[in-house]
C-alpha cells in the first residue's frame, strides 16, 4: 500500500491553483493524495474527476466567501464534521497537509489523532491581505495564533520567497514551494496582444487596464477572471470592440499563451504589494510570455534574477511603455526562471516531505 497524505483544501478544489501544485509534489514524491475539501458552494454542481493517485472528499457547508461572520460559522460546521469523521479521513494517512490558516486549527487536531506529522503550507500573509479590513490588533493577535500553532508543525510551506521573512522571524525555517507547475508548449496563432487575468478588485487596478485599452486601440485586449468590480469591467469591455471580456475561464493558461504579453497588477499602496505571490507569474513562466507588472512580492524577485518582463509604476503611460518594451524583447529566461524557481522548489517541498514520512524514503 502506498503512503497517503490526507491534503486539507479550503475550497471545492475544482479549480484550486496551489492545492493542485501541493497535491502534485505530494504525488510526485510517491505518496497518494486524500482531498478533504471544505465545499462552500450554494448549491454544488458537478466537478472533473480528481487526477491518478488524488481521492476527493467534499464537505459541504455553505458559506460566504471572505472573513466574515458567516465564513466563520460554516468553517466550524466543516470542522466539527471533518472531525467527527476522523476515522474515515485519516485511514492509513501517514501525514496531514493544512491548506491556509483557517485549516491550521483542524490540521493540528486531526494530526494529533492520527499521530502524524502535521505540514502548514501557509498559502497566504493574512495580516498583509486584510490590511484594508481589520485593525492592527486585530490582525497582529491572528497573526500571534497562527505563529503559536504553526510551531507544532513539522514543517511550514510557503509559495514564495518574499513569504519566508515571516517566518524566519520567529525562527521558523520554512519551505519555499511556488505554483510554478508543468511547462506547456506555446500555441499559435497569437489572439490578443494584451491579457488581464484574475481577480477582479480595487488593488489589482482593472481601471488602469482598461484606462490602457481605451489609449491603446491599435492593440486586442482581453480580460478574464472575475470579483467585486466585474459587472463594471464587463461593461466598459463591451464598449472597445478591441476588448474582450470573458469572465471566469477553466484554462486560463491557454488564453494567456495566446496573447503577447501579460499584465497583473497589486497596487503599490497596499501592504499586500511587497508580498504578493501571483498565480499570473508562475503562468507566464509556465506559458512561456513575458509579464508587465506594477508591484513587488514574488514577481518583483524572479524579474531581478531572470529576463521574465518589464516593472512599471501604476501609471497608464508606463504601462503602455513596458507592454510596448515586452512586446518588442527577446532573449527571455523562462526555461531557467522554470527550472530555478519550479522544479528546484518541487524537489525541496518533495526532500522535506520524505524526511517526515518514512515510507516515502
Amino acid at each position: 500500500m502506498s503512503p497517503r497524505v490526507v491534503l486539507l483544501i479550503d475550497n471545492h478544489h475544482a479549480p484550486d491553483r496551489r492545492a493542485e501544485w501541493v497535491s502534485a509534489g505530494i504525488r510526485g514524491a510517491g505518496a497518494e493524495v486524500r482531498a478533504v475539501a471544505w465545499d462552500r458552494r450554494i448549491a454544488p454542481e458537478p466537478t472533473p474527476p480528481p487526477p491518478p493517485g488524488e481521492e476527493v472528499v467534499r464537505i459541504h457547508a455553505p458559506a460566504p466567501w471572505g472573513a466574515g461572520r458567516g465564513t466563520l460559522s460554516a468553517l466550524g460546521r466543516f470542522s466539527r464534521q471533518a472531525f467527527a469523521r476522523r476515522r474515515e479521513l485519516l485511514a492509513d494517512a501517514d501525514a496531514v497537509v493544512a491548506g491556509d490558516l483557517y485549516l491550521l486549527p483542524l490540521g493540528r487536531a486531526l494530526a494529533a489523532a492520527a499521530r502524524v506529522p502535521l505540514i502548514y503550507d501557509a498559502r497566504e500573509d493574512w495580516a498583509a491581505l486584510e490590511a484594508a479590513r481589520f485593525p492592527h490588533a486585530v490582525r497582529r493577535a491572528v497573526t500571534r495564533t497562527e505563529t503559536a500553532l504553526a510551531r507544532g508543525a513539522a514543517a511550514v510551506v510557503v509559495p514564495g520567497e518574499t513569504r519566508a521573512a515571516r517566518w524566519r522571524a520567529v525562527g521558523i525555517e520554512p519551505v519555499v514551494m511556488r505554483n510554478v507547475g508543468r511547462t506547456a508548449p506555446r500555441p499559435a496563432p497569437t489572439r490578443w496582444d494584451v491579457v488581464s487575468a484574475g481577480l477582479l478588485a480595487e488593488q489589482r487596478r482593472p481601471d488602469l487596464f482598461l484606462e490602457l485599452a481605451q489609449r491603446r486601440p491599435d492593440l486586442r485586449f482581453v480580460i478574464t477572471g472575475g470579483g467585486r468590480l466585474e459587472q463594471e469591467v464587463r461593461r466598459e469591455a463591451a464598449r472597445m470592440p478591441h476588448v474582450d471580456y470573458l469572465g471566469f475561464v477553466e484554462d486560463v493558461d491557454a488564453v494567456l499563451a495566446a496573447s503577447s504579453v501579460i499584465v497583473y497588477g497589486e497596487d503599490p499602496a497596499t501592504p499586500y504589494s511587497t508580498l504578493a505571490c501571483p498565480n499570473t507569474l508562475y503562468q507566464a513562466i509556465r506559458v512561456r510570455r513575458p509579464l508587465v507588472f506594477y508591484c513587488g512580492g514574488e514577481p518583483a524577485e524572479a524579474a531581478a534574477r531572470f529576463r521574465i518582463g518589464v516593472r512599471c509604476r501604476p501609471d497608464v503611460e508606463e504601462l503602455s511603455g513596458a507592454v510596448d518594451t515586452a512586446r518588442a524583447g527577446d532573449g527571455w529566461e523562462f526555461d531557467a526562471a522554470w527550472q530555478a524557481l519550479g522544479v528546484g522548489a518541487e524537489r525541496a517541498f518533495q526532500d522535506r516531505l520524505r524526511s517526515l514520512v518514512p515510507a516515502l524514503a
